[in-house]
């Protein structure tokens, strides 16, 4: 599944750490006058599951993989205090499968998409540069 990922985002890779991600960034500080950098509050609480099982159906045509896949997800939760919670959205923090997967939904969600954003911009900027 890795492979089918950008090669820029950094969390949750294999044979990507926190420090490699400083050293290109401060490659591309001396490349470009600008940084686009942000951190997503509750991202493992809130992949909405429909979203998130179209690309993992988009991946695989193996059923085992898509039943359980959706099973685990909408598993319930059982609290400290005996209560059940069901679930609706989001992947289960320190799941062994939730980095990967929340990987895949940023990947068309949100990655495509900024990545879409950023050629346009590059390019804008560069017109700018030739006009000056």
């Amino acid at each position: 599944m890795n492979l089918i990922f950008f090669r820029t985002p950094y969390g949750y890779r294999p044979n990507k750490s926190a420090l490699e991600a400083i050293g290109i960034t401060r490659q591309r500080c001396w490349k470009y006058d600008w940084v686009l950098e942000f951190d997503i509050k509750g991202l493992f609480d809130n992949i909405p599951h429909d979203l998130l099982m179209k690309a993992v159906r988009k991946h695989t045509s193996c059923k085992w993989i898509q039943i359980y896949t959706e099973r685990w997800l909408k598993a319930t939760m059982l609290m400290p205090d005996g209560k059940i919670i069901s679930r609706t959205c989001g992947t289960p923090q320190g799941g062994v499968i939730s980095p990967i997967l929340s990987n895949l939904f940023l990947h068309y969600g949100l990655v495509a998409s900024l990545q879409y954003f950023l050629k346009f911009f590059l390019k804008l900027n560069n017109l700018k540069k030739m006009k000056s």
